[in-house]
């Protein structure tokens, strides 16, 4: 009964955008001006002193010089609840634009946490993220997911067609001469925007990338080829890189200038191949991209590697640098990873960069 009820509510919650829009509205109130839970309760008042951000992090952020910062978080605190405990403790890190960086930590650090807080799952109580300079917290929730192209580590598909889980279930906007359809995607209501069009050449153009186009080709209807629910009727790997597809194209109806590309280990439930491709293929991306890797086997691909722990950035610098530390974070995940034996190969020396 509680679920029904609470689906009902959110039936009738009026949509964010069209709100701000009836009210002549132009901004929202800053995410991290006011606690979203009210006045903060007893013991988890929150501290009136910055602080969580650990001297490694600090040190290797400086270290960057005045290069363009495609994201900057400055001192976030973010809980899941107001009776709750911190989850990210004045966490703050500057990632330099068009730069690849691996979140890494242990269970419990953080990493989750720091993705929640970019696309606005939770609203932070301190602090601030800005996105090419633009506050997250400024904006609506729809405009701030639009500068976060996120490839989640569930790989999520719907009882719908193939395009409808690439593009959206938008309809066909117009024909061309040839047939072909041309989709809306990825764009405010209203909009007018060019970019916005994707044609099915570029969705096959997409899916080839992916080396997934000949199984979606096999498919009855093939673009319009009907897909079950949690995407039941194609294999764990079509569906992972499926959604990898879905990201690319919505990144590509994304501004570059304005957007960045988060992964979460999209890879847990693939074959080591297609693995590789997929971090193949995020690292080659001409934009800056975060992947958290709850596995180190390519972060010495990666420009930078972030040490997440107890929900500050513990440790900001190259993959290499770190590796020879023996004192660092990073080293010890290493060291550890390597007594597991669930560092593998890819992993096996501490160099870094160069991965796209």
């Amino acid at each position: 009964a509680v679920s029904i009820e609470r689906v009902r509510d959110y039936g009738a919650l009026q949509d964010e955008e069209g709100a701000m829009a009836a009210l002549g509205a132009v901004a929202v109130v800053p995410v991290g001006s006011v606690p979203l839970g009210g006045p903060s309760v007893g013991m988890l008042e929150l501290p009136t002193t910055g602080g969580g951000g650990g001297g490694g992090a600090a040190g290797s952020m400086s270290s960057l010089g005045g290069a363009p910062a495609a994201l900057e978080m400055e001192d976030v605190w973010l809980r899941y609840a107001p009776t709750l405990p911190w989850v990210l403790r004045g966490f703050s890190m500057r990632v330099p634009a068009g730069a690849k960086v691996a979140i890494v930590g242990k269970t419990g650090a953080g990493k989750s946490s720091f993705l929640q807080a970019l696309l606005r799952m939770y609203g932070y109580e301190r602090g601030d993220v800005r996105v090419h300079g633009a506050s997250m917290g400024s904006m609506t929730v729809a405009a701030a997911r639009r500068r976060v192209i996120a490839l989640l580590q569930d790989a999520t598909l719907f009882a719908a067609s193939v395009r409808e889980n690439l593009l959206g279930p938008r309809t066909p906007l117009e024909a061309e001469p040839d047939g072909r359809r041309r989709h809306w995607h990825g764009l405010p209501r209203g909009g007018t925007r060019a970019r916005g069009v994707v044609s099915d050449d570029e969705v096959w153009r997409v899916l080839e990338r992916v080396h997934v186009a000949d199984a979606v080709r096999r498919m009855p209807g093939q673009l319009d080829a009907q897909l079950t629910e949690l995407g039941g009727n194609v294999s764990a790997g079509e569906r992972a890189m499926l959604c990898l597809a879905r990201a690319l194209l919505a990144l590509a109806a994304a501004d570059a200038t304005t957007a960045i590309f988060v992964a979460d280990e999209a890879t847990a439930s693939i074959d080591h191949a297609a693995d590789a491709m997929v971090h193949d293929t995020i690292l080659a991306l001409h934009t800056t991209v975060l992947s958290i890797c709850h596995r180190l086997r390519y972060v010495p691909r990666f420009d930078y590697v972030v040490v997440v722990d107890a929900g500050t950035c513990a440790e900001f610098g190259t993959p290499a640098a770190l590796a020879a530390d023996p004192t660092s974070r990073y080293a010890r995940l290493r060291a550890s990873a390597v007594e597991d034996g669930a560092l593998g190969t890819g992993g096996a020396d501490g160099g870094g960069g160069g991965g796209h």
